[in-house]
């Protein structure tokens, strides 16, 4: 009996030593969020929705790495809204943690300093909501080898603001008012100034305030008196309900437009109807008919009954993110999973697809302009990013499995449609058969039901006998001269083409410089 209680202790004793040669057991990510201090809403959204995420994938078994899966343990600080104390808890979390990966903060302010601290301790931060160059890019202007974000640049927010205010707007006179302490911000108001004169318009003035303040009169004066068609409000969500009500105050009637700034459905609460029929440009929408994203919705309305505003999703795409990470590496430490990262190229998250080129941490990806309607953010228009050629393969590719798992007629109807699944900006779908004749487009429904098969471009090019040859083969590339409706020229563009039956074929194209 003795020497059975003694062979048992001994054998308990070599297995717990062999689990314990076989490393750690989960993997342990931080989140950093501003859950006090300025912003708490933010940090509220954050630290929410890498919960929920965290749950899921270990309710679904954990990460796969390699031919194991691993739990994953969240380690949450609150930076209060502090950079100081931002750094403060990335070094934690890196040498007292040892956690293998960071996700946040969110604000530039207290992004930059914790990524700071991850770019020398060699650990991977993903920040959700950050969108100031500096977060991903060191003193001398290079990217950062450990620090990705999943949301736009502020350059690129500031552009699309401009284009829409000019495009979709119509507006020729803009007024900017922003807040010039936040150096994000006023990156923000100055790329929105250069891109809306650009595109034609004019800056008729271009104010600014400082956090705190409670009189916006003399700002408001000169504003209304410039007589603006819009008026870009740049601030955090804490001071826009003050502006708003003495811009309406003030009798100002231009079209106001607000940044990711304003993101949190508690500006619509605090500022009540002085906030109806202002437009917002976001990185998602919970209104998106996407199955991941309703799926996400919903899940996290049931979790903490209320709507997951952007920096929720974005939260939770940037955990994904991190899981994708981990199931492209060998293993769970901390250079394994950045090795991994470098090596990505596409993620899709709950707030769309991403690209990640090989001399970023930035990515490519698309946003969303959301209308102030009854009380609701409302999705009003789908903005996207500089198209690649990768974007025009899996255009193609999804629009020829819509067609096969659809039908001809109901997929025909699909690409034709201008604001159907396959228009996405400079992206759309056109449809041939093997004769020449247009059965789908679009770009241009006046080509539907016209031959085009001696279209000729100006370099002598016979654009749709050349595609035919390459849809013939399975798919293919062509280049060529073709009409670019956003500038009126002929510009260089590149297609891609795949034959769906022996009787059609559908194809897409970018312009190129």
């Amino acid at each position: 009996m003795k020497k059975a209680v003694v062979l048992a202790t001994i054998l308990s004793i070599i297995g717990l030593a062999l689990a314990g040669c076989g490393g750690p057991s989960v993997i342990k990510i931080g989140v950093i969020a501003e859950i006090t201090g300025s912003i708490p809403a933010v940090g509220t959204s954050c630290r929410n929705a890498a919960t929920l995420a965290a749950e899921e994938i270990n309710s679904s078994g954990g990460i796969s790495v390699g031919a194991k899966k691993y739990k994953v343990e969240l380690i949450i600080k609150d930076s209060a809204g502090k950079p100081e104390q931002a750094a403060a808890m990335a070094k934690e979390l890196i040498d007292k943690d040892k956690v293998v990966a960071i996700v946040g903060p969110n604000s530039t302010s207290n992004a930059v300093p914790a990524g700071d601290e991850a770019e020398k301790s060699r650990v991977v931060l993903v920040t959700p909501w950050s969108t100031g160059p500096k977060t991903t890019l060191d003193a001398a202007g290079k990217p950062k080898k450990y620090v990705f974000r999943v949301c736009v640049t502020v350059s690129y927010e500031g552009e699309h603001l401009a284009k829409f205010a000019r495009g979709n707007l119509g507006a020729g006179k803009a007024a900017v008012l922003f807040d010039n302490t936040a150096d994000v911000l006023k990156t923000q108001a100055e790329d929105f100034k250069k891109s809306f004169t650009e595109a034609g318009g004019s800056v008729v003035t271009y104010e600014s305030f400082k956090p705190g303040d409670s009189d916006f009169s003399a700002q408001l004066v000169t504003i209304k008196a410039a007589g603006a068609d819009v008026l870009f409000l740049n601030a955090y969500y804490t001071e826009v309900p003050s502006l708003l009500k003495q811009v309406k105050g003030a009798g100002i009637t231009a079209q106001v437009i607000g940044s990711d700034a304003w993101s949190t459905p508690d500006v619509i609460a605090q500022s009540g109807p002085d906030i109806e029929g202002s437009y917002v440009f976001n990185m998602y929408s919970p209104q998106s008919s996407d199955p991941g994203t309703q799926k996400f919705v919903k899940s996290y309305e049931a979790k903490y009954k209320s709507t997951p505003d952007d920096v929720a999703a974005l939260s939770y795409d940037a955990v994904g993110l991190v899981k994708k990470g981990f199931e492209g590496s060998k293993s769970i430490d901390r250079q394994g999973l950045h090795d991994s990262l470098m090596k990505l190229r596409a993620f899709t998250g709950v707030t769309g697809k991403m690209r990640f080129p090989a001399d970023s941490r930035d990515p490519l990806r698309g946003a969303v302009m959301l209308k102030v309607e009854n009380g609701q953010f409302v999705l009003f228009v789908q903005l996207y990013a500089k198209a690649t050629k990768e974007d025009v393969v899996d255009i193609v590719g999804e629009a020829v499995e819509y067609a096969k798992t659809n039908g001809k007629e109901k997929a025909l109807a699909e690409f034709s449609n201008p604001k159907g699944l396959f228009n996405r900006g400079e992206l759309y779908i056109f449809a041939y058969d093997f004769d020449g004749n247009v059965i789908a487009h679009g770009g241009n429904q006046a080509f539907i039901g016209q031959n085009l098969i001696n279209m000729k471009d100006p370099n002598g090019v016979m654009v749709i006998q050349e595609l035919i040859k390459q849809a013939k083969k399975g798919s293919g590339w062509l280049d060529y001269m073709w009409d670019n409706p956003q500038t009126g020229k002929v510009e260089p563009k590149v297609g891609y083409v795949m034959k769906v039956d022996d009787t059609w074929w559908l194809g897409s194209g970018i312009y190129v410089k």
